[in-house]
């Protein structure tokens, strides 16, 4: 996965992820990712699922993540893990031309 660009924003407990890249087959990556706590991450995805929301990617980042598009055919992620192992994941896996300002 190619990712040009991304930025994580905190409110509180919550984080934010908004991306902008290019997967491997080069697909769009762009999309906006929400971290959700350990006990609503299963609960929600199996909502969705049952809703029969379509599924654009399988996951293959640091915690668990579940990408999804809404009707209109946005990307989404629900990920479930914390922001600083997400850091720890970045600056060990996405290279040099990132600049981190935490």
């Amino acid at each position: 996965m190619k990712c040009d660009w991304s930025a994580y924003f905190l409110a509180g407990n919550l984080w934010i992820a908004v991306v902008r890249g290019e997967r491997r087959d080069d697909s769009r990556y762009d999309h906006i990712a929400f971290n959700i706590d350990s006990a609503n991450y299963s609960r929600l995805v199996s909502r969705l699922m049952r809703l029969g929301v379509k599924q654009w990617k399988e996951n293959e980042t640091e915690g668990e993540s579940f990408y999804f598009l809404d009707p209109s055919g946005n990307k989404f992620e629900l990920h479930y893990s914390d922001l600083e192992a997400r850091i720890r994941d970045g600056k060990a896996n996405w290279g040099s031309g990132v600049t981190w300002f935490k």
